[in-house]
């Protein structure tokens, strides 16, 4: 193409004498340097008329280079001018085809630039400018100069009429601490502690970083680190001169912005960080400058582009820092006065980098950081351009948003504009309004209006909620995770009220304002809340995981309303609004569950009413409840042969995906079991590797008494010893027993009904039903068709070990006459019950409650097929063995679920073995 026109236009705007030899670009420095010896070079090959296709490359990222220098400068016109000539030059003739990759990847520069300026590409050159904008000898002289180092200079005016200090040194700087050496050589006499101004630093950025503390958590961390490392730069501290800090902190900004590889992102961190502490102290310092303040908020922008630019971005442990970085440049942007914002575009592109970030990770259908890269909704064909084009990530918030107007997207979409936000409206507002204002699609108004009016909506509705009680939030659990959902080190949830607000408020009826109330809940792992209205109690709401939402409200509709609609609350929904935790992105919803309690009752669960019950009152109870509340599940048995292990996670040896809790099998149980933080709280080491008893038995109440009291012909072994090789996953000693025919357990002949799969004591509500109170069940996420004992055998695990507190005396009784019922072959299945009158009122309701339980599952037997009892021992044992890591229950509740699995499992290994021994004799 002919460049004649171009360069001219060049010439006159950034000017280079003719006969002036150009530097290498390739030795030059980066940056501005670099793009000054590309343009020069371009000029050089035109006046010699040399035969070079490569004349509008180094024309047009020569004319890049200087534009984005005066962008920083705050000179938007005349960068305009030069990226409009660039994009022309580089763009070439149409007709010529598709240009080369590097080429077409310089012209995309340009367009983007110039669609975050405001402006847009032309096919008509610029009028010549009336005078030089930058002159090429200038910079390149700088260039050069810098490279020789002198020593010396002529004296110049600089600020008030002064001599202006100058450094030098024989290369050019390299790291932070290189320009801090060169410098500190021509600073007065006198230093700061530096740990002042670091000190000073950290508690503004912690202010202007949002009320609701993105810098308090990962952010935190990665800045103390960070700011040690600034310490080490100044080891006799800042210069005390107005002038040398104001130096420092232009040639270090300078400096961050020329950091451009992977290799200098950790670097370029302190060189922000250096740029931010100084001109925080020039700002506050006596005698500084009062209008500094939003220089360090640009700093501060940068350190924080600093880090969401590294590799970390695509770390998918760095996902909570991540997203702690976007919200604080959110915040910290929204702080900006909007002259500077104006000014300086490359400010809004940072921002909406981040948010590009945060909308990916946390949007709808959140990706991984690992995965963002390719992930297809941010590339598309474009028509210069061979293949798929992935698109930059300031663009992202525009794109994706495009694609999540509709269903339930749009929801998701709007809560992590609001999380993001801080929940803050007018912040939330003037996002919007930033991620389209430089938008080059015709619909940006139409974009923009629709995406202010949905957030409105979602904050305005939760307004109209008011928390009363939230024992999940992080203020009350010392934890500052203001926008984010999080787990703490035992998987209990912890949601922000903000967000709780925002969950419950999808269900909101138009005029309604609603209450939440939690702590009639609070010792539940999943947050569970009361909702009132004007009118009184109105439902319950819980959090958790999508898929057990969504299961939950299927099983509802397939399974609970068979049960009589006394016996069950009356409806079930899942709100559409996706919500996601922060550690992983895992997906959450709330589910909403009609209020059971009559006006005026006080919401009461099984468990807490049967710990103040006697003994006939509580079996009475539980007797309806299985008998007449779960009557139509029970009614409904069929005879199957099963593998008997697959009805229950802890024996189960892979994943089944139609029973309770089908992503669980035994390997995974078991490694929760057996984490570092679960025998931490219990105080002791198990393993699944350890065959006989511990030592760890001393701590089990019971368990050494239990073991005196059966006698010495009986193998007492490791109840997760006893799962891993029922299921499998462990050393192949078992192996004889699974596949013995006399035992049968990969072709058990037995029972199945419907089960709720969770069924303890918490999740059966009492209601008004005169002197005993009626049940309802909740909670129907496990329901299915399984075993026959599963409900019982849960039920008994949760009578003996989750609704009392046992002493060691207690524990000891109860433990016995397990022990008894286990190894007396005469007692069968049921539980000897003789002497109850001895023990305490707890006790007595524990053992008639379990003894009706067990009456109740040998009743379900059919004729030539009756409930074995090493079936039902084994789905006790795969009740119990789970509980040794339930947060929600003590820890001596805990121990005492492992004594009552030692004492079934010892006892199954026992008949099993008796069992193959009369086979072989046979």
């Amino acid at each position: 193409m002919d460049t004649s026109p171009y360069v001219a236009w060049a010439l006159t705007a950034f000017p280079y004498p003719e006969g002036w030899t150009y530097p290498d670009p390739r030795r030059s420095p980066a940056g501005v340097v670099q793009a000054a010896a590309n343009l020069a070079r371009a000029y050089d090959h035109h006046r010699r008329g040399a035969e070079t296709d490569q004349i509008p490359f180094w024309l047009g990222v020569g004319l890049n280079g200087l534009a984005t220098e005066l962008v920083q400068q705050g000179k938007s016109k005349e960068a305009v001018l030069a990226f409009q000539v660039a994009y022309q030059v580089l763009i070439g003739d149409p007709d010529a085809g598709a240009p080369p990759q590097h080429v077409d990847k310089a012209a995309y520069f340009s367009r983007r630039n110039l669609q975050s300026l405001g402006a847009s590409t032309t096919t008509s050159l610029p009028e010549p400018v009336d005078a030089p904008i930058l002159d090429l000898t200038d910079i390149l002289g700088e260039g050069e100069a810098a490279q020789s180092a002198p020593t010396e200079h002529e004296p110049g005016a600089g600020r008030g009429g002064e001599t202006p200090r100058q450094y030098g040194s024989d290369q050019d700087p390299v790291t932070a601490q290189d320009l801090i050496k060169r410098l500190a050589g021509g600073w007065a006499p006198g230093r700061v502690p530096i740990d002042e101004a670091s000190e000073a630093l950290l508690t503004y950025f912690s202010g202007v970083s949002g009320q609701l503390g993105a810098f308090e958590r990962d952010l935190r961390r990665e800045y103390r680190a960070d700011v040690e490392a600034v310490a080490a730069l100044f080891p006799e501290g800042m210069p005390l001169e107005r002038q040398d800090l104001e130096s420092l902190a232009q040639r270090m900004r300078r400096f961050a912005f020329d950091g451009k590889t992977l290799e200098e992102r950790g670097e370029r961190r302190v060189r922000w960080l250096v740029s931010a502490t100084t001109n925080y102290r020039v700002w506050k310092m006596p005698g500084g400058i009062p209008t500094n303040g939003p220089q360090v908020l640009i700093d501060l922008m940068g350190y924080i582009g600093a880090i969401l630019s590294s590799e970390k971005r695509y770390q998918d442990s760095a996902r909570d820092l991540l997203l702690d970085c976007t919200e604080a440049q959110v915040c910290i942007a929204h702080s900006l006065p909007a002259v500077v914002l104006g000014r300086f575009p490359y400010l809004r592109g940072w921002l909406l980098a981040s948010v590009g970030t945060y909308l990916m990770l946390s949007g709808p259908n959140p990706s991984r950081p690992q995965d963002s890269y390719y992930d297809e909704r941010v590339y598309s064909e474009q028509a210069t351009h061979r293949g798929l084009h992935r698109a930059q990530r300031e663009q992202w918030p525009e794109i994706l948003l495009r694609q999540w107007r509709d269903g339930e997207s749009l929801k998701g979409a709007c809560f992590a504009l609001a999380s993001v936000s801080g929940w803050d409206a007018l912040r939330a507002q003037w996002l919007v309004d930033r991620i389209f204002e430089a938008s080059a699609d015709d619909r940006r108004e139409l974009d923009k209006n629709f995406w202010r009016q949905a957030v409105d909506e979602l904050m305005s509705a939760a307004g109209k909620v008011r928390v009363a009680t939230n024992p999940w939030s992080h203020e009350e659990a010392g934890l500052s995770r203001g926008s984010v959902i999080t787990s703490d080190d035992a998987g209990r949830l912890r949601i922000p009220s903000p967000v709780l607000q925002a969950a419950v408020a999808q269900g909101l009826s138009p005029g309604d304002v609603i209450t939440v109330h939690g702590n009639l809940f609070k010792g539940r792992r999943m947050p569970t809340y009361l909702l009132t209205n004007r009118y009184g109690p109105l439902s319950l709401l819980k959090v958790d995981y999508r898929d057990k939402v969504v299961r939950e409200v299927g099983n509802f509709k397939r399974y609970a309303k068979r049960l009589h609609q006394s016996n069950r609350p009356s409806e079930c929904a899942s709100h559409a609004m996706e919500m996601y935790l922060g550690e992983n992105g895992d997906p959450l919803r709330a589910i909403e569950t009609a209020y059971a309690f009559e006006e005026g009752e006080k919401p009461l669960t099984l468990s807490s009413w049967i710990q103040q019950a006697e003994a006939d009152d509580a079996t009475t109870v539980v007797d309806r409840l299985l008998l007449n509340t779960m009557r139509p599940w029970l009614a409904h048995v069929r005879r199957d042969r099963v593998d008997l292990r697959s009805e229950y996670p802890v024996f189960r040896p892979t994943p089944t995906s139609d029973k309770q809790f089908p992503d669980s099998w035994a390997a995974v149980e078991l490694s929760r079991i057996t984490d570092d933080r679960v025998l931490s709280e219990l105080g002791a080491r198990l393993g699944i590797d350890e065959q006989a008893v511990g030592q760890w038995a001393e701590k089990a109440p019971g368990l050494l008494d239990a073991i005196a009291h059966t006698g010495d012909d009986v193998e007492w072994v490791n109840p997760l010893w006893f799962a891993a090789e029922l299921a499998e996953v462990g050393s192949g000693t078992l192996t004889s027993v699974i596949d013995s025919f006399q035992v049968g357990l990969r072709d058990f002949d037995t029972l199945l009904a419907l089960s709720h799969g969770d069924l303890h004591f918490d999740n059966v509500l009492c209601t008004s039903g005169g002197h005993l109170p009626k049940t309802v069940l909740i909670d129907f996420e496990s329901a299915h068709h399984g075993h026959v004992c599963k409900d019982l055998a849960r039920l008994e695990a949760s009578v003996l070990c989750q609704v009392f507190t046992w002493d060691e005396e207690a524990a000891t009784r109860i433990a016995n006459r397990i022990a008894d019922g286990c190894f007396r072959p005469e007692a069968g299945l049921l539980l000897p019950l003789d002497d109850v009158d001895s023990l305490t009122r707890a006790e007595r309701v524990a053992l008639t409650v379990t003894g009706r339980i067990r009456e109740i599952a040998d009743g379900c037997g059919q004729g030539h097929w009756p409930i074995r009892k090493e079936e039902y021992q084994l789905a006790l044992a795969g009740a119990l063995i789970p509980m040794a890591r339930y947060t929600t229950m003590s820890v001596p509740q805990r121990w005492f679920a492992i004594t009552l699995s030692t004492i079934l499992t010892s006892a199954l290994q026992h008949q099993w073995k008796a069992a193959e021994a009369e086979g072989m004799d046979s």
